[in-house]
């Protein structure tokens, strides 16, 4: 699975020559639960995944995390593997607005 992620993130960068497995074997089926060994830390969000991408990719990533405005690089990395897996649905903070629309804001307490 690390090596999985690692080359959707450098696909996702534009840095296809650091692609390592993707596309060499089957992709993993999507739809499918990822199998979690026994004793594994899931955290309460879902299961803990780690990755260790090229320093190019990685540099890559926080960038665009800072650009995007998306809150940590680990939520950036989450909202960019929801996409590519068909869901944006679970997309938390990449493409979204930031901005509240005029007459939305809050109004300031005296």
């Amino acid at each position: 699975m690390s090596q999985y992620l690692a080359d959707v993130l450098a696909i996702h960068v534009g840095r296809p020559d650091l692609v390592v497995e993707l596309g060499c074997q089957g992709e993993l089926p999507l739809g499918e639960a990822p199998l979690v060994p026994s004793g594994a830390a899931v955290a309460s969000h879902g299961p803990l995944l780690q990755t260790r991408p090229h320093a190019d990719v990685w540099a890559a990533v926080h960038k665009l995390q800072r650009e995007t405005g998306v809150r940590s690089v680990r939520q950036y990395v989450a909202d960019v593997l929801a996409l590519h897996v068909g869901r944006p649905d679970l997309v938390i903070d990449l493409g979204r607005k930031r901005e509240l629309p005029l007459g939305e804001e809050l109004p300031l307490a005296m």
